[in-house]
């Protein structure tokens, strides 16, 4: 079990995300079929903080946690948050 601490207790910082991190969680709805405030309500959650992450403010090392691993629950999910922009993904935009 990882250690919820890992990266403040020893002074790691959190690795920065992608810019289009928001549209990468947009996929990550569409591709799985549940939507973000969906996702958020079953992990516990507070729904004003997916909507936050759908406006661009980048979620909390434990929240991240919870985003990776939904995104290994859904088949191809960890490749839409994980690979590059140069990638033939569909845009999902804001809104």
């Amino acid at each position: 079990m990882v250690d919820a601490r890992r990266f403040t207790s020893k002074g790691f910082p959190a690795p920065p995300l992608p810019d289009d991190f928001a549209a990468r969680l947009g996929r990550l709805e569409d591709r799985s079929g549940i939507a973000l405030e969906e996702f958020a309500f079953g992990w516990g959650i507070r729904l004003d903080r997916a909507r936050a992450w759908r406006a661009g403010e980048p979620p909390t090392a434990e929240e991240l946690r919870f985003i990776v691993k939904w995104a290994c629950e859904v088949e191809g999910g960890i490749a839409v948050l994980l690979r590059d922009c140069s990638q033939p993904w569909p845009y999902r935009g804001p809104g």
